[in-house]
């Protein structure tokens, strides 16, 4: 290890790494048609807008239950952005970018800690930020890259500990795993620990370190319990069993010794387009006299990916194991291609150009060819010339970044997931509303700026709509509104059509879309006539009132 970046000029340039990412994640972050999955639109967004509404700070809340499923911190931070900034897309996601950007710069900063190189760790900063994952993920409020980005600051100070030890390093290590284990839990010891173990296995100076320091860093370990348990210990003291069952609730979900191949294709795809040339350059023996840290980074990437095969996972869970895969590409720079090197460059640029080039495709297939979409292909030619010619590791970097920023953050939002329109909105602005089994109109909530309610067939309303005379609006999936119906009329309400329309919703992730039950022949054809509506489902909203009011107390509606 080497001296880290200390000078006046390395500040700067790490600084201007952290706003580049910045400025490559935030474009279509305000967009309600950007982006988006149902993690995001259901609970990242509602949950802070429940925390401004109610006030309860302690106990995050979401349709009249506690939200214990998850720590937090991310929504304490959400909702402090909703107070500051106001209740929309773009205060919700600057909170994802600034994470984003983050996580870019730890990267580099690990880099600069390993290998002393400014070059080579700017690099490994850019590759990270070039990647596809980390360029869709860094738009949307969700738990798994805060996490990520704080596992890996808290590792970097670890190597300086390792390296210098001083114990003013400490602290922040403790800060840093609190935090992120009261965004998403125990799996930020996953994360981080997976570079500690390697760093014990493959260096005598941190096992001596460890060995001189112990006590310190037992006292570190304190210290991060005090401020990582007291939040769990508090909701667990005033509402046992609800976090009984959502403990349990979680335990189930992870399918624990329930082997899976499915890290490692998560892994690839993550990786996009840099992880087959990543992993060619991990495996070739050749290549360890130019990478000196090459066994711990290859011995890292290992160990973070290793827990999940026998772990219920979805491939964001493996954020960190991107780390590595950056540092060891960013030392093609200066370094010719080694052999092989273009295929696995071509392989990545194959399968990233073809999500990339589908985007493109589609909006201008169904939307028409607009200055998004021209610019989307300008990008992609240019990110398909640079890849497959593979000779300059910097220009690469550069050009699968501003493929992403471009596609995901201008042509894809043209593609209209999750539009609603401008009379809908009117129409929600001046009522209560109620979303049933959707929960489409999905980013309705952040688009109004207030909270609104979902509930599905056991029927629960807002307390200030129970039992009121007060009429109010229920959207509703078509495939859904037999259930609504049924459910309504168990309760005493009626429903009465207002009005309709169609929109592509995001469902489980940012690339399902279209209504279910769809057939081969219906998309054949819907491409074929341009018309992408013939795809989406429709969204019917009605205006419900308890049967029990009169005509005239049941009319009224506020907003």
């Amino acid at each position: 290890m080497t001296s880290a970046p200390a000078s006046k000029r390395a500040t700067l340039l790490l600084l201007g790494l952290f706003l580049l990412a910045c400025l490559a994640f935030a474009p279509g972050i305000g967009q309600p048609t950007g982006v988006t999955t149902k993690d995001e639109y259901f609970l990242g967004l509602r949950t802070p807008m429940c925390i401004v509404e109610h006030g309860d700070w302690l106990v995050p809340c979401l349709d009249g239950h506690p939200r214990l499923n998850k720590p937090p911190l991310l929504y304490w931070l959400a909702a402090a952005s909703y107070r500051t900034f106001g209740v929309s897309l773009v205060s919700a996601r600057s909170v994802a970018v600034a994470f984003g950007a983050l996580f870019v710069l730890a990267t580099a900063l690990i880099a600069w800690e390993l290998t002393g190189d400014r070059r080579r760790s700017l690099l490994a900063g850019l590759v990270l930020l070039s990647m596809g994952s980390i360029a869709i993920g860094s738009r949307m409020l969700l738990l798994d890259i805060p996490t990520a980005a704080l596992s890996a600051l808290a590792f970097y100070f670890i190597l300086r500990w390792v390296r210098v030890g001083s114990y003013w390093l400490l602290p922040p290590i403790t800060l840093l795993l609190a935090a992120g284990f009261l965004i998403k839990g125990p799996i930020v010891l996953v994360l981080s620990g997976a570079g500690i173990l390697a760093l014990l296995g493959t260096s005598a100076g941190a096992r001596r370190r460890l060995r001189e320091s112990w006590p310190a860093v037992l006292l570190t370990f304190c210290g991060f319990l005090a401020l990582a348990l007291p939040w769990f210990v508090y909701v667990h003291t005033m509402l046992p069993g609800t976090s009984d069952h959502t403990l349990s609730a979680e335990l189930r979900a992870r399918d624990f010794l329930q082997f899976s191949l499915q890290p490692l294709a998560g892994l690839l795809v993550l990786g996009l387009p840099w992880s087959f040339l990543g992993l060619l350059l991990a495996v070739r023996s050749d290549w360890r006299a130019r990478m000196p840290s090459l066994g711990f980074l290859l011995l890292w990437l290992v160990i973070t990916v290793a827990p999940f095969f026998l772990i219920k996972t979805f491939g964001r869970y493996l954020y960190a194991s991107l780390v590595p895969l950056a540092i060891i590409a960013a030392h093609l720079l200066d370094q010719p291609m080694p052999r092989f090197g273009r295929l696995a460059a071509w392989l990545g640029l194959v399968l990233a150009g073809a999500i990339a080039g589908l985007v493109i495709l589609a909006v201008g297939w169904f939307r028409g060819v607009g200055l998004a979409v021209v610019l989307g292909a300008l990008a992609w030619l240019l990110f398909v010339y640079v890849w497959w010619r593979a000779g300059n590791a910097v220009a690469m970097a550069a050009s699968s970044a501003l493929l992403w920023a471009v596609v995901m953050g201008l042509v894809y939002p043209r593609l209209g997931l999750n539009a609603i329109p401008p009379q809908i909105v009117q129409l929600a602005r001046d009522n209560p509303v109620v979303m049933y089994d959707g929960p489409q109109p999905a980013l309705l909530p952040a688009v109004l700026g207030r909270m609104l309610w979902q509930t599905d067939g056991n029927w629960r309303l807002p307390p200030s709509l129970e039992n009121s005379c007060r009429s109010f609006l229920v959207f509703a999936e078509a495939r859904n509104i037999d259930g609504m119906r049924s459910a309504m009329a168990a309760h005493g309400l009626s429903a009465t059509p207002v009005a309709h329309y169609r929109t592509l919703t995001s469902r489980v992730s940012w690339v399902h879309m279209g209504r279910a039950g769809l057939t081969r022949d219906e998309m054949l054809s819907a491409i074929a006539r341009h018309d992408l509506d013939a795809l989406s489902p429709r969204i019917d909203v009605f205006r419900a009132h308890f049967r029990h009011c009169s005509p005239e107390t049941g009319a009224g509606h506020g907003g």
